[in-house]
């Protein structure tokens, strides 16, 4: 059985990932860790634009395969072009790389001896001779085109332009899994995965992509990373996605909600929704993700831990120095209707800090360093002489726990339950709708 995509990241390090960080935060500090926090789950989405009647084929989607990097090795295993808008600058030979690099305000490229091959300020196309070869960014082969972009942020941008579809065959097997049994949870992510592109094209317009191929939207790997299952289960949900209204919903999944899952409030800085609120995630009366090992997990921090721990993450997550040499109080003080912690505050001995809703996995990083699981937990303090010595969080799940809960549809597809159950059951209340391919206002809705 494959693992979901944060398991997968916290042991082999950065997906989750919508809940999936894992290792990604070892040794973060600063803006970093803020934005590891920000990303423990779906990254929260702009107002959803309404449906394109009778829009055909599948849209492009921009994925963002380097983002504000030094440099790249790009090229092709077949003939390639190189191109600017007013047309082709170079050429490369099958198996040639040429290294980009931000020098300035422009894109410096290179050959295989370090000569300079051409100095633009882009952006500029990297495209293989044959439609089906594939083009590669560092060692590894992806399909489509690449776009090379000066950032804004400082760095490249190397940007991979695929159609929706093509990309979805290189997101569900990273982010859930597809084998031994588990076809109709495959369906399911595919679904919601092919809903979260839909509602964040044109994310990113400075940067020139819609998506990044990481944790803060849905992971997105090389071909040799595709799966027969998962490339069936794209294929059998081609142009579906989950609509409230007419409008494409915001389809946030995590790894393992622990037997509830959350109110979209209570994990990210957002009103309320229909389709995302807290619910038991029971079928038959069985909890769906019981099979998971993070539906209960338990982590104790001695007392040099925690010092270490939140005198690291308060100042990042605050904005606010650290001050104390002794931890009083770890303290939830308040509480969503999941029962997830939404408010917790640390009182040293000379200083008092509050933090909220996701940024709570972050200040209580495991001695590790990964996220805390979840914010479904109880603590429990040993003190001495007035300060903790040894604190332990006992807990449910893994990742925000809003809306589909990985672990949780892959026990009921296992269970005989099709995908539309499944995405029933985590989004209540949307309907199924042919995103292209002939859409129309007045197609019967599908569910």
């Amino acid at each position: 059985m494959k693992r979901s995509a944060e398991e997968t990241q916290a042991a082999v390090g950065p997906r989750a990932a919508r809940g999936r960080p894992g290792a990604l935060l070892r040794r973060l500090g600063g803006a970093a860790l803020v934005a590891a926090a920000l990303a423990s789950g779906c990254a929260g989405p702009r107002p959803a634009p309404p449906l394109q009647p009778g829009r055909e084929g599948p849209p492009l989607v921009r994925v963002g395969l380097l983002v504000h990097g030094q440099e790249a090795r790009l090229g092709s295993p077949g003939p390639f072009t190189l191109a600017d808008a007013d047309g082709v600058l170079a050429v490369g030979r099958p198996g040639e790389t040429f290294l980009f690099r931000r020098d300035r305000d422009r894109i410096r490229v290179t050959n295989g001896s370090g000569e300079t091959v051409i100095e633009e300020s882009g952006p500029l196309r990297l495209q293989a001779d044959a439609t089906e070869t594939a083009v590669t960014v560092n060692g590894s082969s992806y399909p489509g085109r690449l776009e090379i972009r000066t950032s804004p942020g400082g760095g490249l941008n190397v940007i991979d332009v695929v159609d929706v579809e093509t990309y979805l065959r290189a997101v569900v097997p990273l982010e859930i899994g597809h084998d031994g049994g588990y076809l109709e949870a495959a369906k399911a992510q595919a679904v919601a995965a092919r809903t979260y592109v839909a509602r964040h094209l044109g994310r990113y317009p400075d940067e020139g992509f819609d998506v990044e191929a990481g944790v803060n939207d849905q992971v997105y790997g090389p071909l040799d990373k595709r799966d027969a299952a998962a490339d069936r289960a794209v294929a059998e949900t081609r142009g579906l996605i989950l609509v409230y209204r007419g409008r494409p919903i915001r389809a946030n999944y995590s790894s393992t909600c622990g037997g509830r899952t959350a109110g979209v409030e209570e994990s990210f800085d957002a009103d309320p929704l229909p389709y995302l609120q807290a619910r038991d995630d029971k079928v038959d009366g069985k909890v769906a993700c019981r099979t998971s090992r993070y539906y209960r997990w338990e982590v104790t921090w001695s007392e040099r831990e925690l010092l270490r721990t939140l005198s690291r993450t308060l100042p990042a997550l605050t904005g606010r120095p650290w001050k104390g040499t002794r931890i009083r109080k770890v303290e939830v003080e308040e509480r969503g209707r999941s029962g997830r912690v939404t408010r917790l505050r640390v009182q040293t001995d000379r200083a008092s800090y509050e933090v909220k809703r996701g940024a709570i996995r972050a200040a209580l990083a495991r001695p590790d360093g990964g996220l805390l699981r979840s914010t479904a937990f109880q603590l429990s303090a040993r003190k001495k002489d007035g300060r903790i010595v040894r604190l332990t969080a006992r807990g449910r799940g893994w990742g925000h726990g809003v809306g589909m809960c990985q672990w949780g549809a892959m026990q009921l597809s296992k269970d005989g339950y099709d995908y539309r159950f499944i995405l029933g059951h985590y989004y209540p209340g949307t309907k199924l709708r042919l995103w292209y391919d002939g859409f129309r206002a007045d197609r019967r809705e599908r569910r």
